[in-house]
């Protein structure tokens, strides 16, 4: 089964008109010719259809006026065959336990945090009950490493790999949304923390969305020259972003485009294969 790993929806209350937007968002409204929430569903479906993909995970975010939430997202794929459900929790949600059984029986593929945006040290040792939890269940964690964009933050900081050292230890299935890495030159770069953590423990792995850029690139040629860190990526395009490249061919799917680029650069079907088996599929 090939899966795309890290896809998003808009909220269905989403209004660009009303809400808040930066560049990149508007970007990638314009980029997807989003008109609402409708269309935005019919047209990701279309372009994974189009694409060799089987499914897509999406990918809920809790509070947030741009993405959609739990409850949508669950309601998305309950009446679509072509995603699997991503929960967004954290760990000091009240009554975390029943929510994490909750999206286990509710057929949760993996659980998202994203570090900054919740405002969620990982590090904490009173995670470590969520983490426990995560390993009872084998539900995996997709964590947002390296800077957010599109988001609003609280501490970048939070975004560091290094945080994750605990939820490795207990054994949770961990996937670092990114590799850590950064857009800009100037910014701060975690992929060595990650490849650190990917080589430390077989637990450990790293999403390729949001990777296709001209900074990006040399953290993927260093993947592709480790057999042990090409053994541990795991496919994404972390829709609705797009590769930012001009050395891709783009085919106005840009599912199609970020799986074609890395193939052409030397990444092989262990992408798709990884997401088969950490996601219990």
């Amino acid at each position: 089964m090939l899966i795309d790993i890290h896809t998003h929806v808009v909220n269905s209350n989403f209004n660009p008109k009303e809400c808040k937007t930066n560049f990149v968002i508007n970007l990638f409204l314009k980029k997807t010719n989003y008109t609402n929430y409708e269309n935005y569903i019919t047209n990701l479906i279309s372009l994974i259809n189009n694409s060799k993909l089987d499914k897509a995970v999406l990918v809920a975010i809790e509070n947030s006026e741009l993405c959609a939430n739990n409850e949508q997202v669950f309601e998305i794929c309950k009446k679509y065959s072509e995603f699997l459900y991503g929960v967004n929790l954290s760990p000091f949600d009240k009554d975390i336990d029943l929510k994490v059984q909750n999206a286990y029986k509710n057929g949760a593929v993996l659980v998202k945090i994203l570090p900054s945006f919740q405002n969620v040290n990982l590090s904490d040792k009173q995670c470590i009950p969520f983490f426990e939890l995560l390993k009872e269940y084998n539900l995996p964690l997709l964590v947002h490493t390296g800077k957010e964009y599109t988001l609003k933050t609280n501490s970048q900081n939070l975004n560091n790999p290094d945080l994750l050292e605990n939820a490795a230890k207990i054994g949770v299935k961990i996937i670092c949304a990114h590799c850590g890495t950064r857009i800009f030159l100037h910014e701060k770069n975690y992929f060595k923390n990650w490849a650190k953590l990917a080589i430390k423990y077989e637990n450990v792995y790293g999403d390729l969305s949001a990777m296709i850029t001209p900074v990006q690139i040399f953290d993927l040629k260093k993947i592709l020259k480790s057999h042990e860190l090409k053994s541990k990526v795991i496919f994404g395009s972390d829709y609705p972003s797009f590769p930012f490249d001009l050395s891709v061919k783009t085919t106005n799917n840009p599912i199609i485009d970020s799986y074609n680029f890395y193939e052409k650069i030397g990444f092989d079907d262990t992408m798709f294969k990884n997401a088969e088996k950490v996601l219990n599929l």
